[in-house]
Formats: C-alpha cells, sequence, structure tokens
C-alpha cells in the first residue's frame, strides 16, 4: 500500500506548490543529451585545458582569446577592424577543430554573428557567391554583350543572372539602341 506523503512544514508546502505550478506551467522536465554534440576529438591536447578533461566551447573560445591577449566581448562586438577579424577568424577555425560536430549555426551564436560570416571565416563560401560580379562590373560586361548583338537570354545565360536582371540593367542604363 503506497501512503502519499504531505509536506510536514510551511516552506516544504511553498516548495510544493512551486513545483505543481511549474510543472502545469511548463510540462514535464525535459532530459537533453548534450554529450554527442560536444564530443572532443581524443588526438588533438590542448594547452589551456588546465588539467579538465573537457571545456565548454565558451569556456574554449574564451581560452584562445586570452592566449592572444584579447577579450571575449572584443571578438564578440561587431568591430570590422582588421586585427579583431583576423583573430576571429583564427579562433573560429580553432574552435571548429575542436569542436567538429558543432554546426555552423552553433558557432554563430557563440560568436554572436551570422551563420555566413563562419562560413567565410571557415572557407566555405560556395562557388557562385565567389563568382558573382561587382554589380558596376556587371551592368557593364552586360552592356558590352548587348551591343555586340547577343539577346537577353544569351546576356543572362552569361552573365549567371535571370533575363529580367539583363533587362533591368538595360531599362535603368538606357542602352535601348544599338550600335551596328
Amino acid at each position: 500500500m503506497t501512503a502519499h506523503v504531505q509536506p510536514s512544514t510551511y516552506e516544504d508546502r511553498v516548495i510544493s506548490r512551486a513545483k505543481a505550478a511549474r510543472a502545469a506551467c511548463y510540462g514535464k522536465a525535459k532530459v537533453v543529451n548534450i554529450a554527442p554534440t560536444l564530443r572532443l576529438p581524443a588526438d588533438e591536447p590542448h594547452e589551456l585545458d588546465e588539467g579538465r578533461t573537457f571545456l565548454t566551447p565558451v569556456d574554449f573560445i574564451r581560452s584562445r582569446c586570452a592566449l592572444r591577449s584579447i577579450t571575449f566581448d572584443q571578438i564578440t562586438v561587431h568591430d570590422r577592424a582588421a586585427a579583431i577579424v583576423s583573430v576571429r577568424n583564427l579562433i573560429i577555425r580553432e574552435t571548429n577543430r575542436r569542436y567538429p560536430d558543432m554546426s555552423i549555426a552553433q558557432l554563430a551564436k557563440y560568436f554572436r554573428r551570422n551563420h555566413t560570416t563562419i562560413l567565410h571565416a571557415l572557407g566555405r563560401i560556395p562557388e557562385k557567391a565567389k563568382r558573382v560580379l561587382h554589380s558596376g562590373e556587371r551592368d557593364r560586361l552586360a552592356r558590352e554583350l548587348y551591343h555586340q548583338g547577343l539577346s537577353i537570354a544569351e546576356i543572362a545565360q552569361q552573365l549567371g543572372v535571370v533575363e529580367s536582371t539583363v533587362r533591368g540593367i538595360r531599362k535603368r542604363h538606357g542602352w535601348e539602341a544599338r550600335t551596328e
């Protein structure tokens, strides 16, 4: 026979009611296993582990900042100074090596950056993005091709853009007449 035990002191009753209210609001507590996402590579020793067998990513980032005489806040603030950017990119690469199972989005949260900044630091920008011409250069090249007699579709194909982009460039710069 199971007996239900009532809290005996005032404090126990308050704690019991608080737990019941929390359970009513948020539901049953969930167990989340984060260990697989933070697994450390066994073959890579790090000098700043300070005898610990495990460093959280934030602790690792802070230790790398300290190693380079820079603060964590300097790394995470939106500053485009060349010295800060180069150190930030270096620490991003080190963190990615240390925690290979961590996603790009997770890395971006730790550094308070957009995921594309992390991709750029890791050198993983897609080839298409590297090929995109500066708009002025693209417009000049489109005009030259247009005056050579190429159709809008052919120009779009050569520049790697859609036809409406070429039509917009043509309208914006007013090059209706072809030179014969």
